[in-house]
């Protein structure tokens, strides 16, 4: 028999036994994850979060609504870890289940609480003019002998665009109880698009670090190097609440510093103003626009 005969003959038997192919019975099974919130005032028709664990952190599933005596259930699959929680202003703490077989799971009883107001007030703008708090000195800010006029863009290219980060606002998962955003817990936030402090904050505090050098690079040809300094310092020192991943205001942009920012570490970052809009590059390399007091209270 020729070897072409025997490899047809081969084939066919395998086709016959149906060997290489997956039977219907093997195929993977959805796994049922289930669990009770229960409710110490009474209630039900609650909202489940349901996220997948993945590398670069947790994935938004479609929430579950509670039916029948606060019970849940949703399809998992093998392999995959999932958090449940009942959302980021209620004390009670996320499940984690890890999917390793094909078995139905329970997760037991979610007792819903809701957080402490422990929010705080939201920021207070100043009723008058505050005074320039900080390190720089104006000695520290160098101006480069090279003048660039027509620097005035009304929505430049930023260096950065779109979200810090994988994170989006409807992404990032926030602590139980989140108290909000601070300068201790940036990990926490620096994902978002959008942040607001409940306090005030300077360009210089925000960014951190200790300034050995400040060098302006571009600016305009009207001011003289000590009211490009000025300004420079105004900017630097001056206060601020909300931060942005891009331009979101509506007005047109006049920019007209442009500076590279040098710290005693050996870190850089950069800056962009017309003196109350900014641009700032944070130590960690992610760029935030801001617009400072007075122009938001």
């Amino acid at each position: 028999m020729s070897s072409r005969c025997v490899f047809a003959l081969l084939l066919a038997v395998m086709s016959a036994t149906g060997y290489g192919q997956a039977k219907p019975d093997e195929q993977t099974k959805p796994v049922h994850i289930s669990g009770r919130v229960v409710f110490p005032g009474g209630g039900a028709n609650f909202h489940v979060y349901i996220a997948r664990i993945e590398p670069g952190g947790p994935v938004s599933e479609p929430s579950v609504l509670t039916g029948s005596g606060g019970v849940f259930t949703f399809s998992g699959s093998l392999g995959v870890t999932y958090r449940i929680s009942l959302g980021p202003q209620v004390k009670t703490p996320p499940k984690i289940v890890q999917i390793t077989s094909e078995k139905d799971v329970d997760v037991g009883d979610m007792v819903f609480e809701y957080c402490p107001n422990i929010r705080g007030a939201y920021a207070k703008p100043p009723t008058s003019p505050p005074a320039l708090i900080g390190n720089l000195k104006l000695e520290q800010i160098v101006i480069e002998p090279r003048q660039v006029s027509g620097l005035h863009w009304a929505r430049p290219a930023p260096r950065a665009l779109g979200f810090n980060g994988s994170g989006t606002n409807a992404g990032v998962e926030f602590p139980q109880c989140w108290s909000g955003p601070t300068l201790a817990n940036r990990e926490e936030w620096e994902g978002l698009c959008e942040v607001s402090f409940n306090q005030f904050m300077s360009v210089e505090e925000f960014v951190g670090g200790n300034v050995k050098e400040i060098r302006v690079d571009y600016y305009d040809p009207g001011p003289t190097p000590d009211q490009v300094k000025e300004q420079v310092r105004k900017v630097w020192l001056g206060i601020f609440h909300d931060v942005m991943c891009r331009i979101e205001w509506d007005e047109a942009t006049l920019w007209n510093i442009r500076a590279t920012v040098e710290y005693e570490d050996g870190g850089k970052s950069s800056i962009l103003s017309d003196g109350w809009h900014v641009q700032v590059q944070d130590r960690e390399g992610k760029y935030w626009y801001l617009r400072e007091w007075p122009a938001v209270d």
